[in-house]
């Protein structure tokens, strides 16, 4: 129990440095399914149990909402009809930083930025960020989830988290989830459902990452080269999941076919 509380805690005090900001009047179109980390989503759960309660099974199993403004994202499915968050103690850090300029220093190449200009979004400097970004990084560490290779699982999107969840044999043979898959079966709880949910095409990322590192083992660099670009533009549906490790990849490869030519 201690470990859960010290994680907690760290969540708690990274969630409460962050300025508030105005964003009254917005319809809410920035709620795109939030990225987070695996004691994140315990946490935002736990909230949805207490928030959702008899219905959360409902919530869960509901189709995912293509999102209107973003391709390729969907819309959050803690969002409400008037776009307020039905979740809202159980935001992530992702969803909580959003609108604050100064995240533009810790994004990657698929973060999407609010346009609408809130006040007090300029409030935060990347240095008072950095200290809440590393809680975040500690909890990992205490929760002993590491960033491991073949599978850098540390953050996916509310929708792949769920399906991750609801599949413990996509963990199965892969030794790097095993932690992770570990962590959730203890300490996250899920209404148990008659209808499985598959909202996303996690699964086949996954079995693509599978191919990749098949595909290096064996020096193929002409499949290696094809498997990157299929990681990188295939599955929208998982976010950015992966797609850095490809890019870098893909730059190494390039590098290494020229040097041969």
């Amino acid at each position: 129990m201690k470990q859960r509380e010290d994680i907690e805690k760290l969540i708690e005090e990274a969630y409460q440095g962050v300025s508030s900001l105005d964003c009254g009047g917005c319809s809410g179109n920035c709620c795109v399914s939030p990225t987070m980390t695996a004691p994140e989503f315990v946490r935002m759960m736990h909230w949805a149990r207490e928030n959702y309660r008899s219905s959360l099974g409902q919530m869960i199993t509901a189709p995912s909402r293509e999102h209107l403004h973003f391709s390729d994202n969907a819309f959050c499915r803690f969002q409400a009809s008037d776009g307020l968050c039905s979740n809202y103690h159980g935001r992530a850090l992702a969803c909580r930083l959003h609108g604050h300029e100064a995240m533009r220093e810790f994004s990657n190449s698929g973060t999407e930025f609010c346009d609408k200009n809130p006040s007090g979004n300029h409030a935060m400097q990347s240095s008072q960020v950095e200290p809440l970004v590393e809680n975040i990084r500690q909890s990992l560490s205490l929760a002993g989830i590491a960033y491991e290779c073949p599978y850098y699982l540390l953050s996916l999107n509310l929708e792949c988290w769920l399906d991750f969840a609801y599949h413990p044999e996509w963990s199965e043979g892969r030794q790097s989830l095993q932690i992770t898959r570990k962590y959730l079966d203890q300490f996250l709880e899920l209404p148990v459902l008659t209808r499985i949910p598959q909202h996303t095409t996690l699964n086949a990322k996954l079995n693509a990452i599978d191919r990749l590192f098949s595909a290096i083992e064996s020096e193929d660099c002409s499949l290696v080269t094809s498997i990157l670009s299929e990681l990188q533009n295939d599955y929208p549906s998982c976010g950015t999941y992966f797609d850095d490790e490809a890019k870098a990849m893909e730059q190494m490869f390039l590098q290494k076919a020229n040097h041969i030519s």
